[in-house]
């Protein structure tokens, strides 16, 4: 296997999250951004297995770059475990060689992992508090914000004004209230935070759903420049087109094998990937072998 960077290790977590085992042979997409390498790995001890080869009713992919998924296949739980939400019965996930499965958030966190989640007004945000709580909520804790018992509040001000400037959050002040945003500029506010942070995984779990579009076109492409600047990204979305946009390259599953792989995105469309998806067309060994990186 190639040298892989910040790589993620998905260990079955479809059926150990108490999906029927079937539904894992249902269709799957992964896309790979600048990718140097795919590793599929199934439930028990994670291995390295040739691309497309399921392994224990289950196929799954972790990708060194950008991966991408879309809706309806287990992501939701997926993405739980991934930030213990909820707890595999079995298996492994790892970042970076580290086990994060039971790990607390704010561990995790420590670990280069960070969140966009699906339901932004649920989990990303505290609707009452202002715009400055919201984006320091992680990192609070730092020496460069607090010192012993007291805040420092000059640098929590500097760089709660340096991430509305850079993330373009449309506000009165940073002492806005975060519930009386837009709901473009709320998800600003989540994905301010979570990318600014730099980490070294980014889970970006439905992060353009429900807003408008600019907002949309300026998340989607700080996720790029993300992704660009090596953070791996495992993107979520429903939406192919997006899919495609922020993906270089793009693998297609069916019945958990690979049944197609698209070098370059630049010339396909929803309509040709949606027949491979629903195993109406197959691509030859040869075009599928592609995706093996040495």
């Amino acid at each position: 296997m190639a040298r892989i960077l910040n790589t993620l290790v998905f260990a079955a977590c479809l059926a150990l999250a108490g999906t029927p085992a079937a539904h894992a042979q249902e269709v799957a997409l992964a896309g790979v951004l600048g990718s140097k390498a795919l590793m599929v790995v199934g439930g028990g001890a994670p291995r390295a297995v040739a691309a497309g080869e399921s392994y224990g009713g289950v196929t799954l992919v972790s990708v060194s770059s950008e991966g991408a998924v879309v809706e309806g296949n287990g992501q939701r739980e997926l993405v739980d475990m991934l930030f213990n939400l909820n707890t595999p019965d079995a298996g492994s996930v790892e970042v970076s060689g580290k086990s994060i499965i039971r790990m607390p958030q704010n561990r995790i966190r420590d670990h280069g992992v960070s969140l966009v989640p699906e339901d932004r007004m649920t989990y990303g945000i505290a609707d009452l508090a202002t715009i400055e709580e919201n984006v320091i909520s992680d990192r609070f804790d730092e020496k460069r914000f607090n010192s012993g018992v007291l805040f420092n509040m000059r640098e929590i001000h500097q760089e709660s004004d340096t991430l509305i400037v850079d993330y373009r959050i449309l506000s009165k002040s940073r002492r806005q209230q975060v519930k009386m945003l837009s709901g473009g500029n709320i998800q600003k506010v989540v994905v301010a935070r979570e990318l600014s942070s730099k980490p070294t995984l980014l889970i970006a779990d439905q992060p353009t759903r429900g807003i408008d579009v600019g907002a949309t076109e300026f998340i989607r492409a700080q996720i790029v420049d993300l992704s660009r600047n090596g953070a791996a990204v495992l993107l979520v979305s429903a939406d192919l087109n997006e899919v495609i946009e922020l993906s270089d390259s793009l693998i297609v599953m069916y019945g958990g094998k690979v049944v197609a792989y698209f070098e370059d995105t630049h010339k396909l469309d929803d309509i040709t990937m949606g027949e491979y998806m629903l195993g109406l067309k197959h691509q030859t060994e040869e075009e599928i072998a592609k995706v093996c990186y040495e």
